[in-house]
Formats: C-alpha cells, sequence, structure tokens
C-alpha cells in the first residue's frame, strides 16, 4: 500500500531540503529571508516544516536563491524510501512492492549521477569531450 501524501509531510519535506541548501551554500537564515523578504524567523518555520502560510512564490523565490529547482526541493528523501523497503515483512509484500522500491532506488541513482554531472559541468570540471562521453 502506498503511503499517502498530505501538507504536513510535504512542508517538513521542502522544509528539510530547503534547510539542506542553506547549509551547503554556508548561510545563516537571515541571508535567504532577505532574499524573499521575510524575517529569519519565518526561514526558521519554513524548514522545520511550521509554517503554514508558505506561498508558491516564496518556494520559487527560494529555489532561484539556492539555485535548484522544484523537483530537488520536493524529492523525498532517500531515507523514506529505505524506510520503506525496510518494513515491508517477509511474506506480506507483493513482488511489485519490491520491484517498485528496487526501481526507485535505481532512478535516484540515475538522478544523482546526473546531478553531480551538472554540477561538474557548471563549476567546469568537464570540458566538451567529457561531456559527450558521459552521455
Amino acid at each position: 500500500m502506498k503511503e499517502t501524501i498530505n501538507s504536513q509531510t510535504l512542508r517538513i519535506t521542502i522544509g528539510k531540503n530547503l534547510s539542506v541548501f542553506r547549509h551547503l551554500k554556508g548561510e545563516k537564515q537571515d541571508v535567504p529571508a532577505d532574499a524573499i523578504n521575510v524575517k529569519a524567523s519565518v526561514i526558521s518555520r519554513i524548514e522545520t516544516g511550521t509554517y503554514e502560510s508558505f506561498t508558491l512564490d516564496q518556494l520559487i523565490g527560494l529555489c532561484n536563491h539556492y539555485e535548484v529547482t522544484l523537483q530537488q526541493v520536493l524529492e523525498l528523501e532517500i531515507t523514506q524510501i529505505f524506510t520503506y523497503s525496510q518494513n515491508n515483512q517477509p511474506g506480506t509484500s507483493s513482488n511489485t512492492q519490491t520491484n517498485e522500491v528496487a526501481a526507485g532506488y535505481l532512478l535516484h541513482i540515475q538522478y544523482l549521477k546526473d546531478e553531480l554531472k551538472r554540477y561538474r559541468i557548471k563549476a567546469g570540471e568537464l570540458d566538451v569531450e567529457e561531456k559527450d562521453e558521459e552521455k
């Protein structure tokens, strides 16, 4: 049975991901707050998933600030896939569920490879020939 998505879970996932992006940039909460014209306390609440007034415009502003895509911010954490796969009881999960989890891992691995390539290109680590070879 697939887990249903609710707004609280989605806010928490988005918040955790935004927090990771902020930490990767080495920023304090006031920097992204200035970027979307809110107080640092609002960023804190966004990152903990407790800011229920979070707007799409604010989300887009943060994505632009961190230079990430909406897909990256909305992505469910790999730990959720792992937890799901570990909670399947022997003899109770169907082969379909097992295949879905395996496919999820493979898709996530390919996504991470694509992201790494994108960042390496952006950082200028790959020249044109290497870009073509990795396709």
